[in-house]
């Protein structure tokens, strides 16, 4: 035999040839689902499932409809139309504290802010020209008959215009300066309530209204309560009821009307029967 036919040594450690080696164990194979085990080409089209949306939210019921941004033009009237108490008091749903007795036509047509409530404006609020917007905010039956000129757009201001024959108020300027005028009615207060009246309802509301609370309140009324001081003052133990003859303050009842109130005989005698006069 040759040295080449030797049978050669294993090396320490080593396990001889002719023990059999171990087989490897293939991976585990895994389960497939059954819309996972296809693999024909339409199935690989398929779009991913849709994610589940939550429902849409339903449409507030009208009395928690309000306007949350200033809008100009066309304005959305849905709250119903206010009733009227035995003694003309206004009587809005939902707002007992507001309460004036005068409507806004009533205030137009007994002659008001010296026929310039509608004149031509630059409103520095919006930063807009306002002009004619009168058509758009007033019902036509409200001003069926009066001459737009004399009652609600003159450019100068006509005393003779106002029903107690007095000019009073203080300019748009002064309003706008004071931060009274917001976008949301930039000619003023009587502007929001002629939408107010009409039914919109917006976040603006309970502002204007406590500005009217401080003005024209029987009870809180600043300036209606000065008024019928003045008559109690004079002796006076009627209210005048003719507008001409207003003598005690026609300035003061002239911007009490621009608020819609009309100082009646009713609150005179229960502001006497309050300060305690027979």
């Amino acid at each position: 035999m040759s040295s080449s036919s030797k049978p050669t040594k294993p090396r320490a450690g080593s396990k001889p040839d002719t023990e059999p080696r171990p087989r490897r164990r293939a991976a585990p194979t895994k389960k497939l689902a059954a819309s996972d085990s296809s693999s024909s080409d339409s199935d690989a089209a398929l779009p991913p499932p849709a994610k589940k949306r939550r429902p849409a939210k339903p449409a507030p019921p009208p009395d928690e409809r309000r306007q949350e941004a200033p809008r100009q033009g066309p304005q959305d009237y849905w709250a119903p139309p206010p009733t009227r108490t035995e003694d003309g008091v206004l009587v809005f749903e939902g707002y007992p504290d507001f309460g004036p007795n005068l409507t806004p036509e009533e205030v137009i047509r007994r002659g008001s802010f010296g026929a310039t409530y509608y004149r031509p404006i630059h409103s520095s609020v919006i930063k807009a020209d306002l002009a004619n917007d009168h058509v758009i905010d007033l019902p036509p039956e409200w001003i069926e008959g009066l001459d737009p000129k004399k009652t609600l757009t003159s450019s100068r201001y006509l005393e003779g215009a106002n029903r107690f024959g007095a000019k009073c108020g203080q300019t748009l300027e002064a309003w706008e300066q004071s931060g009274w005028i917001t976008p949301w009615d930039p000619r003023g207060w009587f502007q929001w309530y002629i939408r107010f009246y009409r039914g919109r309802r917006t976040a603006d509301d309970m502002r204007q209204i406590g500005r009217w609370k401080a003005c024209a309140h029987a009870q809180s009324g600043r300036w209606l309560r000065v008024f019928m001081g003045k008559y109690l003052k004079a002796g006076k133990t009627r209210m005048e009821s003719d507008p001409r003859k207003e003598a005690q303050s026609p300035v003061v009842r002239q911007v009490l009307q621009h608020w819609g109130v009309d100082v009646t005989e009713k609150m005179y005698q229960e502001f006497r029967a309050e300060k305690g006069v027979a």
